[in-house]
């Protein structure tokens, strides 16, 4: 989708679609700030998605 906040090189957010509709997409920015944002300093996250059509989907 195209991206609202500029942060993206090809000018895209990647995000993903729930199965009750695109009006409830979650953007990979929403996702960082929601599960990256909010780690403690020495925390880790181990996240596992299917990127078939995208490279990245938390921006790390």
């Amino acid at each position: 989708m195209p991206s609202r906040s500029n942060t993206e090189d090809d000018g895209l957010d990647e995000c993903l679609v729930p199965l009750d509709g695109e009006e409830r997409m979650v953007t990979d920015n929403e996702l960082r700030a929601h599960l990256v944002g909010t780690l403690p300093v020495s925390a880790s996250l181990v996240a596992v998605y299917n990127s078939r059509h995208s490279a990245s989907l938390l921006g790390l």
